[in-house]
């Protein structure tokens, strides 16, 4: 087909039904030849390589291995995660996933308690996870009260996390923080934790005063 002489290639035939010039002359009449050139031509359509190139690279809600590990590159997160005994922890392709998508969503928020609310209830949303700020009053000699401790926010769980999601948290659960803005994370599981009638804790000799899980910055 000489596309420089129609006036208009939308009305010409379907060029994939033409014959085509890489046959020799001599075989042009063979069916079985002519067969198998249109099923290899077929088969190697790059539509359907895009597709999977796509799906396992560029999409990340459906992203694997070597696809993420790409992604963790161009937002400089590692899937590999070095807690502070040097314990070295390798996220799999699930939490991986969910920390790219969440450093993602950390760019464009901004720092207030609500953000972070939410922010770590995206990151855990099975745990009900709470931010506050930590305020410790006192009374100046003009009766106004003010903040004595430094700008501080405490993410609470009502549980222990386990060693893969608090590396999850360390990573990711602190990116939303502000600049100069301390942190610590407490992790009180109120099944052995001790607490005085209403406060929902355990009674005496049933729980300890501090839980174990007190992670400060």
């Amino acid at each position: 087909m000489d596309f420089h002489g129609q006036e208009d290639v939308r009305a010409s035939d379907d060029i994939r039904m033409e014959p085509q010039p890489y046959i020799q002359s001599q075989y042009s009449a063979s069916p079985v030849i002519k067969q198998i050139l249109d099923d290899f031509r077929s088969n190697i359509r790059p539509d359907a390589d895009i597709q999977t190139f796509y799906k396992n690279m560029m999409d990340i809600k459906t992203a694997t291995g070597v696809g993420l590990d790409t992604w963790g590159n161009i937002v400089g997160i590692a899937r590999t995660i070095i807690l502070d005994d040097d314990t070295k922890i390798t996220l799999d392709d699930d939490f991986y996933r969910t920390l790219l998508m969440y450093k993602a969503l950390a760019n464009i928020t901004d720092a207030s308690l609500y953000t972070l609310n939410y922010m770590i209830n995206k990151l855990f949303p099975q745990y009900n996870a709470m931010v506050f700020s930590v305020i410790i009053e006192a009374q100046d000699k003009n009766g106004t009260y003010y903040n004595t401790y430094p700008m501080h926010v405490r993410w609470l769980f009502q549980r222990y996390l386990t060693d893969e999601e608090l590396a999850l948290f360390k990573v990711g659960g602190t990116l939303c923080v502000g600049a100069g803005v301390g942190w610590d994370l407490y992790q009180i599981d109120k099944e052995n934790v001790f607490g005085f009638a209403g406060s929902g804790l355990q009674p005496f000799n049933c729980g300890v005063f501090d839980p174990v899980g007190t992670i400060t910055e």
